[in-house]
């Protein structure tokens, strides 16, 4: 037998609890490196015209960015920043305890 519980929570809490753990600038939610999100708003500003990005239009958005990218002038500071994500692809994460390989 399925029971259905519907538990109504006011959304200031929600509020009060993202200004306390979690602030939009926490360096967590910093998806991309500094330099990289730069070149991309100027990219997506002047070269490929502020696109709308929907579900539709993602892969041609996508797409233009990085042909974009592809033509940029060489940046020392940019391809440091981009290297930086391929490290540590190569190391072993170790298991928690009790937990066994797939």
């Amino acid at each position: 037998m399925l029971t259905w519980l519907k538990v109504v929570i006011d959304s200031k809490l929600f509020d009060d609890m993202e200004q306390k753990w979690a602030t939009p600038d926490d360096p967590i939610f910093q998806l991309t490196p500094p330099i990289f999100t730069e070149q991309a708003q100027v990219i997506m500003y002047q070269s490929i015209g502020q696109p709308a990005v929907s579900l539709l239009t993602f892969w041609d958005v996508y797409l233009a960015l990085l042909s974009a990218f592809h033509v940029l002038p060489d940046d020392p500071e940019l391809a440091a920043a981009l290297a930086m994500g391929d490290e540590g692809a190569e190391a072993d994460v170790l298991l928690l305890c009790d937990l066994q390989e797939l």
